[in-house]
Formats: C-alpha cells, sequence, structure tokens
C-alpha cells in the first residue's frame, strides 16, 4: 500500500509545532502588565485586548488588582493552567527569576522584552533553563525588534502584541 505524501496527507493541528504556542497562542500571560504609559507592560496588554486577539489574556503584576477590565493576578503561579505564550517586561533584576516561575509553571513559549543584562552569567543560566524545559523563547530585547518592526511596516502581530 502506498504512504500519502507530504502534500496530501491532512494538515496537523496547529501547536504540533514547538513554534505554535508562540506564534499562535490560546493564552497569554503578560508578566509586569502595567498602567503606565508608554511602558511595555502597558504597551502589550493594550495592544493585546485592542489588536484582535482572542484568546485568554492574562495580566500579572502584584501591584494591580485588575487592569483595563481584565482581573490582574500577583504572580503567573497563581494561574489556574499553564498558558501557551508569557510576555516577560520586567526589570532586568527580576528577570531570571521571573523566568524560572514561567518555566516551572508550565508556559509553552517566552517573549522577552527586558534587555538581559543579568549578572554573575544569568543569562547563561536563564537561556539553560528554557532549552532544559525545551521553551522557545524569543528575546531578550524584543522591544528594539517591535520599534524596527513598527517603522518598516506600521503594524504589529496581534497573536503577539
Amino acid at each position: 500500500m502506498e504512504q500519502p505524501s507530504a502534500l496530501t496527507q491532512e494538515p496537523r493541528i496547529a501547536h504540533s509545532h514547538a513554534f505554535a504556542p508562540m506564534l499562535t497562542p490560546r493564552s497569554v500571560a503578560l508578566i509586569g502588565a502595567s498602567r503606565k504609559r508608554n511602558s511595555v507592560g502597558n504597551d502589550a496588554l493594550r495592544n493585546l485586548l485592542s489588536g484582535g486577539y482572542r484568546g485568554a489574556i492574562y495580566p500579572v503584576n502584584p501591584s494591580y488588582r485588575s487592569l483595563y477590565g481584565c482581573a490582574c493576578y500577583s504572580a503567573i503561579t497563581e494561574l489556574a493552567e499553564p498558558v501557551d505564550l508569557v510576555i516577560v517586561t520586567v526589570p532586568n533584576k527580576v528577570l531570571e527569576r521571573t523566568v524560572e516561575q514561567a518555566l516551572a509553571s508550565g508556559a509553552r513559549s517566552l517573549v522577552i522584552f527586558a534587555g538581559a543584562e543579568l549578572e554573575d552569567d544569568g543569562k547563561s543560566r536563564t537561556a539553560a533553563m528554557a532549552r532544559c524545559a525545551r521553551v522557545p523563547v524569543c528575546g531578550a530585547n524584543q522591544r528594539a525588534s517591535l520599534k524596527r518592526l513598527r517603522r518598516r511596516s506600521n503594524v504589529a502581530c496581534p497573536s503577539l502584541l
């Protein structure tokens, strides 16, 4: 019996590829969500809410109870289930711990907007944690990438931001 070719096979489910949770997330946690205008945490949350993203959005920041009508969680560990994408917009001083908590919570992908200027080989440890968990990471310093993308095309991908 002849095997079907790749061209005739049924398409696989969306999350069969390692980067699918990052590129087509069904749920997003935004660690560092904020009300502060022109901050990455504020811009990312507002873009998710107004940009056509239809999945679950979980703002995470211990300073708020709610943001723009969404319940705000004090830690990613408070979420009932793992999310497809964690967007990290925290300062460098808490980045390594934040990534560790996101991975421990079962995050399936990460986008890191912090510059990752970490002390004592923290950048290598953070990368090793993600590799060990087999979680794709985009970043660090994705703020610069987003600015370049906007300059070129005046659009931002609503599935990410």
